[in-house]
């Protein structure tokens, strides 16, 4: 195991404007609101989440499921909204980190999931989950936000992450003209 669980809540001003929220714009929408430059850098993207995915890659965190899905590291600081990292994780892993898209009881088994891959107890499990929710208190009370990519990050070259970063920051904008 490489990595463990760590529960993050993302801001509501951030939800949907994420490099995995860019790949699942239809090219039709992406035309309208004026990024046909960035259909390159989104092909490429697209190319390495393929490539995290292909060939049965095991979850970098649990390393016991197959990885099914694209899992993005964020750090929020001071109206920064910070990629870290993209990584390949299985749909439990992934829902223990995100702690949504719960129905009832499935919290539990989330914080249980926890629990068992990070070598945990359930309370250490429940701390870091109060933790995360007060720092989301924090970050979401923040109006004004930007987007950047950490060098290295996406497995981009540095000109192609500046134009992701650019791509996001404009359909983060568009959100708010919309919202």
């Amino acid at each position: 195991m490489a990595d463990k669980i760590e529960p993050t809540f993302i801001p509501e001003l951030l939800w949907g404007v994420s490099p995995a929220d860019l790949l699942s714009l239809p090219r039709s929408y992406l035309l309208d609101k004026g990024m046909k430059e960035y259909e390159q850098v989104i092909s490429l993207l697209r190319g390495k989440y393929q490539e995290k995915l292909k060939g049965g890659a095991k979850c970098s965190v649990c390393g016991i499921n197959f990885a099914d899905q694209i899992d993005e590291i964020w750090e929020f600081h001071e109206g920064k909204a910070i990629l870290k990292e993209i990584r390949p994780v299985c749909r439990l892993c992934r829902e223990a980190r995100d702690m949504k898209q719960f129905g009832p009881g499935s919290l539990d088994e989330a914080i249980d999931w926890m629990t068992y891959v990070n070598d945990q107890t359930k309370q250490d499990s429940e701390l870091a989950v109060g933790k995360a929710y007060l720092r989301w208190k924090e970050v979401n009370a923040i109006r004004r936000w930007e987007i950047k990519i950490e060098s290295g990050s996406t497995e981009l070259s540095s000109d192609d992450e500046k134009k992701l970063e650019s791509a996001l920051n404009l359909l983060l904008s568009m959100k708010h003209l919309r919202g």
